[in-house]
């Protein structure tokens, strides 16, 4: 499944590219689903700096009259947090694709706002079924994150990813705990690595990186996450609600 994020600064255009990708997914159930559609920028980077989304569709105006941040520079910007970012722009400015070029965004389509409704509906449609078929050899192979090998001592050792509930720094400086189902392990890390090394686990808080597949329970008002061996950690009140849609999204129809 692919989430799909729409960005325009116009009501009418944003409602119509809305209705596009609705009747698409519609009619390929369990391919894609809009994830968002906002007016702006800003909005879209604070939704995905609190959430977690990688492999995601980007249709974006270049254009954003009200906003300090143009389309060219908020792609850049999604590709921080998105590295498996698929990004379409939708403009009326034919001159900018050169600019795309020359600053290196690797785009999936451009498509000129100019050209009617219908041409657009087209080549939205098309840009859709190319994300298809790129998602799947973009994203990571599960098999090859089966996984997490880590350097104790001078021993490699490594433990299946099913049985991590997450990560957490120790007090030791460059020392990583990881709690799992019926231990907890101490090696020299740091949890910026594992996170690039692990895109598919959540940073709950600035010193810990859940398993959102462990997760049984969500406690807000405490706010602790709970596993499902009775262990359970904190969470920042800022990361409630993307670990909530995290989990939301990763559940089966």
């Amino acid at each position: 499944m692919i989430n799909v994020f729409l960005c325009d600064d116009e009501p009418t255009l944003l409602k119509n590219y809305s209705e596009i990708v609705t009747n698409f997914a519609q009619s390929h159930p369990n391919t894609t689903e809009i994830t968002l559609k906002t007016k702006n920028g800003y909005e879209l980077l604070v939704f995905l700096k609190e959430s977690y989304f990688q492999g995601g569709l980007y249709f974006l105006d270049i254009d954003l009259a009200n906003d300090q941040l143009n389309g060219i520079d908020l792609a850049l910007e999604i590709r921080k947090l998105d590295s498996y970012a698929q990004i379409a722009f939708i403009s009326t400015h034919e001159e900018l694709l050169k600019e795309t070029i020359q600053r290196r965004i690797n785009i999936l389509n451009f498509i000129y706002k100019e050209d009617g409704l219908e041409s657009v509906r087209a080549m939205i449609q098309e840009t859709l079924m190319t994300a298809i078929e790129l998602h799947d050899k973009q994203l990571p192979e599960q098999e090859d994150a089966a996984y997490f090998e880590y350097n104790n001592g001078l021993i490699l050792e490594k433990i299946k990813l099913d049985e991590i509930n997450y990560f957490e720094t120790a007090q030791q400086v460059r020392h990583i705990l990881v709690h799992a189902d019926s231990s907890v392990i101490e090696f020299s890390a740091k949890m910026i690595d594992i996170e690039k090394q692990l895109p598919q686990f959540y940073k709950a808080h600035k010193s810990i990186l859940v398993n959102p597949e462990k997760v049984v329970k969500i406690d807000k008002l405490k706010r602790r996450v709970a596993f499902d061996n009775g262990d359970s950690c904190d969470i920042s009140y800022r990361k409630v609600t993307g670990l909530m849609n995290l989990i939301a999204t990763a559940q089966p129809d």
